[in-house]
């Protein structure tokens, strides 16, 4: 009965904003999970890029959908920033069409900032 009366007292114990796994409050060490293969190991830590990226979502038409949804006053005459800008393109049609006076491109992945560069 004691030990169902201090589980029912922690519950109401004020919650930290500790971010420590519930192994690690009870004093254990949490293991991190090993990837199966090296072929999973890259797949699991990408970070997102897509070879052929724009070929999967323009397609044939070399429009890009996501342009229909932009309003020109966004952009012209903006500073505008593309966070995630992949190869660049989106922002290049960007750029060309609705003249910002100026166009920042972010990406995380080195080698597509080196392709578009």
């Amino acid at each position: 009965r004691a030990a169902k009366r201090a589980r029912h007292d922690a519950a109401k114990a004020p919650q930290s904003n500790n971010r420590r796994s519930k192994t690690q409050r009870k004093g254990g060490r949490a293991r991190p999970r090993a990837p199966a293969s090296k072929h999973n190991a890259q797949k699991l830590y990408r970070y997102g890029n897509y070879d052929r990226y724009y070929g999967y979502r323009v397609g044939a038409t070399l429009e890009d959908p996501r342009l229909r949804a932009f309003a020109p006053e966004w952009f012209t005459n903006k500073a505008a920033c593309d966070v995630g800008c992949n190869e660049g393109l989106l922002s290049l049609t960007i750029a060309t069409s609705y003249e910002p006076r100026e166009m920042v491109c972010i990406d995380i992945d080195d080698a597509l900032v080196r392709q578009a560069q």
